[in-house]
Parts: C-alpha cells; sequence; structure tokens
C-alpha cells in the first residue's frame, strides 16, 4: 500500500470534515498490519470466496422478516445474489433455476409487459432490468424464452417521455436516467432495440451532464456515480458516444477515488463507499471505449470486443478476451521503493500492473481489507452491516479491476482472488452476455 495522504484537520472544522476523518482512522486499523515490514502479508491478502457463497446462498433460500421493506424490491435481491454467485464461480444447481425463473417469469412478469417488484406489483423498469439479468444469469432455454419481448418492448415504449425524450421509471413516475440506462440495457440484450426504443435518449443523457463533468439523474441535478454510469452506458448503448463531453466526464471521473481510502465515493464531498467500486470503476473501460471512438490511435479498438461492443460509424467490434491470460501474484505485482530512503519505516509495496485510468491496487486493497465480513458479504465501509447490494457491486468493482483488455489479469494477494469477468455495460459475466445474445440473434450489444 503507498502512503497516501488523508485529509488535514484544520480549525475550520464541518460536519463533512469530521466524517470524513472519522471514516480514515477507522480504515487506519485495517491497513495497520498490512503496512508493517512484512511482504508475505501482500501475498496472503485472501478473498473470503467460500463465506461469501455461503452468505449468498443463505439468502436466495429464504431470507428473515427484516427484510419486509424490500418487498418491492425482490428481483434485486435475486440478481445481487444470483450476480455474486456467478462472479465467485458457483454453479447454481437445477431445482434452484428452475424455482427463480419461475417466481420472476411467472409471478413477476406482468401480463401487459415488464416486471414488478414482486408478484402482483406495477411493472418499474428497474425491477425489469433486475428481473432480466436475473434469467440471463441463470441462462437456461425456459429463463431466456420466458421473457415476454413483444409485450416488454411495448412496455418499454410506453414509458418513453415524449417532452425530454427520456423515460420515466413507471406509468406516471419519474423520468431520469436510471429509466434510459434501464430500458437501453435490457433492450440491447434481448435485441428489441429498435429506433423506436433508442430514438432521443442522447439528447436527454447529454442535458443531464452537469458543470462538474460528471451526470446528474436529470437536468440540474448534481453530478452522481451512479447517474453517470447510467447515463454514459445509455449512450453507448444508442451509439451516441459523441454527444458527452467525455473529456470533462473523464475529469471528473478520476477524482472520486478517495486519496487515502482507495475506494470511490459517488459524489463530490462525499464519504467512501464500496458500492462505487462498481458504479465508477465500470466507467473507465466505458471511457476508453469512448476515447477510441474518437481517436483509434490513443485507444486500441480492442476495447471494442472485450466490452462485447459494437461502437458507432465505421468501427466494428474487434478482438476477443483471452482468459488464459491470467497471472500469478508475483507476475502480476511490481515492487517499487517509496520516496524517502531515509525513513526505516518505509518498504517496498505491491503495485498492479493495471490498464484502467485509475488505481486497482488501492480499488483491491480496500475491498479486500476494510470491506469484507469474516461470515461472509461486503459491506459499504468499516462501521457497517453487510447487504446483497454491496456484496454484489463490490465483487463486480473487484472484477472490473482485475481484468483489463491489453494487459494480464491484474489481481492483488492470493491468485485464488481472481473473479470471473463482469461486462462493465451491463453487469453481467461475459459468458451469459455472449450466450443471450446469441440466443436473441446479435453477436454484440
Amino acid at each position: 500500500m503507498h502512503h497516501r495522504k488523508g485529509v488535514d484537520g484544520d480549525d475550520f472544522s464541518t460536519d463533512t470534515l469530521r466524517d470524513q476523518i472519522k471514516t480514515e482512522k477507522s480504515i487506519t486499523q485495517y491497513y495497520y498490519v498490512y503496512r508493517q515490514k512484512q511482504p508475505d502479508l501482500f501475498r496472503s491478502l485472501s478473498l473470503l470466496r467460500q463465506q461469501h457463497i455461503s452468505y449468498c446462498l443463505k439468502g436466495l433460500n429464504g431470507l428473515s422478516s427484516s427484510f419486509d421493506c424490500l418487498d418491492a424490491s425482490r428481483p434485486w435481491l435475486c440478481y445481487w445474489i444470483l450476480h455474486s454467485l456467478d462472479l465467485l464461480g458457483h454453479e447454481l444447481d437445477e431445482d434452484l433455476k428452475s424455482r427463480v425463473t419461475d417466481f420472476l417469469g411467472r409471478r413477476c412478469q406482468n401480463e401487459n409487459g415488464g416486471f414488478g417488484g414482486g408478484p402482483g406489483q406495477l411493472p418499474h423498469l428497474a425491477p425489469t432490468y433486475a428481473s432480466v439479468l436475473s434469467l440471463c444469469i441463470i441462462n437456461t432455454t425456459d429463463s431466456l424464452n420466458i421473457i415476454n419481448r413483444d409485450k416488454l418492448r411495448s412496455f418499454i415504449i410506453s414509458l418513453k417521455d415524449p417532452k425530454s425524450k427520456g423515460y420515466r421509471m413507471h406509468k406516471d413516475g419519474e423520468v431520469d436516467v436510471r429509466g434510459a440506462y434501464t430500458a437501453l440495457a435490457v433492450a440491447s440484450l434481448l435485441n428489441i432495440d429498435d429506433e423506436q426504443v433508442t430514438s432521443g435518449v442522447d439528447e436527454y443523457v447529454q442535458s443531464c451532464q452537469t458543470f462538474e463533468g460528471g451526470i446528474g439523474s436529470f437536468h440540474g441535478n448534481e453530478a452522481h456515480g451512479g447517474y453517470a454510469f447510467c447515463g454514459l452506458a445509455a449512450l453507448m448503448l444508442c451509439k451516441k458516444t459523441e454527444k458527452i463531453d467525455i473529456d470533462a466526464l473523464s475529469h471528473w471521473a478520476v477524482r472520486r477515488q478517495m486519496s487515502y481510502e482507495g475506494g470511490f465515493q459517488g459524489r463530490t464531498n462525499k464519504l467512501v463507499d464500496a458500492c462505487y467500486s462498481f458504479w465508477m470503476g465500470s466507467m473507465f473501460p466505458l471511457i476508453h471505449a469512448c476515447l477510441a471512438c474518437r481517436d483509434p490511435e490513443l485507444i486500441n479498438p480492442e476495447i471494442f470486443g472485450f466490452l462485447q461492443w459494437t461502437p458507432p460509424n465505421h468501427y466494428s467490434a474487434s478482438g476477443r478476451y483471452d482468459p488464459s491470460k491470467q497471472v500469478t501474484f508475483t507476475q502480476a505485482v511490481h515492487f517499487e521503493e517509496e520516496s524517502d530512503p531515509n525513513d526505516d519505516n518505509e518498504d517496498q509495496y505491491p503495485e498492479l500492473d493495471g490498464g484502467w485510468y485509475f488505481d486497482e491496487t488501492a480499488l483491491q486493497e480496500y475491498l479486500l481489507l476494510c470491506c469484507q465480513s469474516a461470515t461472509g458479504g461486503l459491506f459499504d465501509k468499516p462501521g457497517k452491516s453487510r447487504d446483497y447490494y454491496h456484496t454484489c457491486y463490490s465483487l463486480s468493482g473487484l472484477s472490473v479491476s482485475q481484468h483489463q483488455y491489453e494487459k494480464p489479469s491484474s489481481v492483488l494477494g492470493n491468485e485464488s482472488n481472481l473473479l470471473r469477468r463482469t461486462n462493465p455495460i451491463i453487469n453481467i459475466t461475459v459468458d451469459k452476455v455472449e450466450s443471450t445474445l446469441k440466443h436473441f440473434g446479435k453477436s454484440t450489444l
């Protein structure tokens, strides 16, 4: 780990500053031993794979009454858990696949199209996205064919707002960037992303970019990591990457990684949160693709094949990721001397040879050291409780940081920490994206 600088506690104290200092102190206890002159500790960093698998399987088989507040988010719980298990390399048994398929496809799918948050609930784009992704992760003929694509397309089109050209989340609901992304992600996977679905979305997303460079939930709202991802991914899916000021977005995105903690924040002056490991971390492969569209001499166009995405104009997807490009810790990591040769406490620290525009070493340190529950599951930050949402997006961000398109896998700690590769645009594993696209007659997003 680098000797990173935390905030300065000066006389001008604010609630924000006090919370930041408190967070840094809570994280220091996790980093303290790691920073000592014990190189073997670097190699012993371990992803608690079996504990996380057990935690997820327990949730998939039944939850306590404390989860009643998430009754309208049951497809999300399915997705968070199924995707986590897939990243961890756990194969579901056929009975469990059948049960989840039946629940989502026959009980949550509305007869007029779309999916609700539970049986009999109003169809809504958020649980529709979660349901479709879950069925794609299960990836059986039944789970894919149970999706009523024609009615789903009609449902999506019915939510398009003629004034803003964005999407409402549900009938008479709010219009925000989530709607644009979830509608286009589902439509692209299922090969129903025609001109009627995609038209105008680029103009709506463009209107949501803020003075900071990030993207807010709607025009005039604050730039936010989750909405920024949704906006950028939506532009990629409608093949309109030129509509965003990619330089300003990149400038904003790189400043969301916390200098001391190593994880990402979602907004300016906010605390680190492990879920942004994906929402922010996954933006960087997408930024690479946008830059490659603008200047293929700057960025290798093989990024398109890595993302399973066909770019606009005259570009075509090329190159395929080779999963054999996996290396051991000693190959992936090199050690550098710290800058102060007179400090007896200085030592050699590992540095991953990553390929994105953020510090993969720092992010993996934060997730592996600070965010794992010893009994399974991951949490926002030290002092918080584990939950399935943070487990899913922490593992997703870890996967993004481990896999690059021009370099071998970059795995901090034990080489068994390597997760399966997620697609940064859709956030299900690449094999499930490929199989789903093939099933519905497409080759790329």
